[in-house]
């Protein structure tokens, strides 16, 4: 059942990059729809954690992990803003839905989680990856790129980086307790941590499209808006609940039903080209996931036998 939940999970997270792409075609910039989620976002897991008893148990701990990790998922909305005008949603997607690499390599420096050689072989294919997406644009004015190859390649690799602040924020909430609890702090408060993100998204996305004066209103972009913030919050609340499970599988299996349902919407109803670059990506994608996901050579350290990042102390 878990495996299960892991792959809807991804699906649900592909619905919310196709939801970037509509609202995209109605004009709606990336800043805005993420505006929109993280406002939906706040009331979901806001309610959630009231009705569960979540915020009487709120440590400065937390706020400071949502801050910091809010930041980085804002820094995270252009550079997709970024990447989604330089090239096709397949591409940039197979890049976002690998933002789980980097919370496996923290683990292991931060947690002694296992790190074997085929971790290593999937971190060789997502910079293949990588190189293959950025001579994967469009050339809408015959043989000239929008921009080089060599600059969409590096927005792509730091979207990445940004957005794997949630994944990383997920598995330090994991590890990390709190004085005087037996549970960390993503067990106590798992739905705060959400709530707070998303509050900090909500803000800083919401200042940017206010600042620029880049609101923009149509039947697409709300349909778009709703399809994000409903795959999207619906993948986090999944992955909470399978948060037990190995960083290296849960997020191999979420990702990779995402990269596949973007992947083929594209190509069919967006109709996006395959050209040799959108397969050599697909291709690298998936490889790095299948390396991720090769059972590991001892079990995941437990919450209460590792270390934390910074001293348990008030």
């Amino acid at each position: 059942m878990s495996f299960f939940i892991a792959i809807l999970s991804g699906l649900l997270g592909g619905l919310g990059g196709i939801g970037y792409k509509i609202s995209g075609s109605g004009k709606v910039n990336a800043l805005q729809s993420a505006s929109v989620l993280a406002f939906f976002g706040v009331i979901f897991f806001g309610i959630r954690a009231a009705l569960l008893g979540e915020w009487q148990l709120l440590t400065w701990q937390m706020v400071v992990l949502t801050i910091v990790t809010g930041v980085a998922q804002y820094l995270g909305q252009i550079m997709l803003k970024v990447t989604l005008d330089m090239g096709p949603l397949s591409l940039v997607w197979c890049a976002a839905a690998l933002q789980f690499m980097p919370a496996i390599i923290f683990s292991y420096f931060a947690y002694d989680e296992p790190f074997t050689v085929f971790y290593f072989l999937a971190l060789v294919a997502l910079f293949a990856a990588i190189v293959s997406a950025s001579f994967g644009q469009e050339k809408p004015e015959g043989d000239k790129l929008r921009s080089p190859a060599w600059l969409f390649g590096l927005a792509l690799l730091a979207m990445l980086t940004l957005f794997s602040s949630c994944a990383i924020g997920m598995k330090f909430g994991w590890y990390y307790h709190v004085p005087g609890s037996e549970e960390s702090l993503m067990q106590n408060n798992g739905n705060v941590f959400f709530c707070l993100l998303y509050a900090a998204i909500f803000i800083f996305c919401t200042a940017d499209v206010i600042v620029r004066k880049t609101w923009h209103f149509s039947t697409k972009g709300w349909i778009g808006n709703f399809m994000l913030a409903f795959g999207t919050i619906l993948q986090f609340t999944l992955q909470k609940a399978v948060l037990h499970l190995p960083a290296s599988l849960l997020f191999a299996l979420s990702c990779s039903a995402s990269i596949l349902l973007t992947c083929i919407v594209s190509t069919t109803f967006f109709h996006e080209k395959r050209t040799r670059s959108w397969y050599l990506t697909l291709a690298f994608a998936l490889a790095a996931i299948l390396f991720m996901a090769v059972p590991l050579p001892q079990k995941e350290a437990a919450p209460s036998d590792s270390k934390p990042l910074i001293e348990n102390e008030m």
